[in-house]
């Protein structure tokens, strides 16, 4: 394998962990849904596809939810219920600085959403120190369409095996691998780390 340029890494599931059940318990203080419904109307409708996409900003985000839950707390209270779903996935994030500290660049590569970035950027130090962040809602793009991948082969100036990307969505890895991109699928930091080592990028 030659070696990488820039090593991206997707941000949920990779980098930080997230259960929008948390989310859900608390919105159901406030409106009378299941616990399975709210999940569902936060996290995979597609208000939060639009979200994601830049189709709406947050304050629509939260006008939108409201009409769908009945959910009636002010913008601010959503916004900390709403955001506070994350925690860092630790070795991913040590082994991310062990690859700074060899002198390879670094991007975060996310469908996310503003309110979720400004939680990440505001509670966890790491998140301030990549190299790149190619985020769906800045360029109107999801992955796994193929406008955001260019996007990102713009950005940080690299392009096919010179980028090396852990993302744990198969669908997002393959549409990776078509730009020539060494492309991988996270499944546990263990695996990861062991793909990193093999690769000859931190031993």
């Amino acid at each position: 394998m030659i070696k990488p340029k820039i090593v991206v890494f997707d941000l949920g599931k990779v980098l930080v962990d997230f259960d929008y059940r948390i989310a859900a318990k608390k919105f159901l203080k406030h409106c009378s849904l299941s616990l399975i419904e709210a999940v569902y109307i936060i996290s995979q409708s597609d208000i939060l596809d639009r979200y994601e996409q830049g189709d709406i900003d947050s304050v629509q985000f939260y006008n939108e939810i409201c009409a769908k839950t009945g959910y009636n707390r002010p913008y601010s209270e959503f916004v900390e219920i709403f955001g506070n779903v994350f925690s860092p996935i630790q070795p991913m994030i040590e082994l991310k600085e062990k690859l700074k500290n060899r002198g390879l660049k670094t991007a975060v590569f996310s469908n996310t959403n503003p309110i979720a970035i400004d939680v990440i950027s505001r509670d966890f130090p790491f998140y301030k120190t990549f190299d790149y962040y190619i985020l769906s809602y800045e360029v109107r793009s999801r992955k796994p369409a193929h406008e955001i991948y260019k996007k990102l082969e713009e950005i940080v100036g690299c392009h096919g095996q010179d980028i090396l990307y852990f993302d744990d969505r198969p669908e997002n890895v393959e549409t990776g691998k078509l730009y020539g991109w060494q492309a991988f699928v996270h499944e546990t930091p263990e695996k990861t780390i062991e793909i990193v080592n093999k690769m000859g990028l931190i031993n």
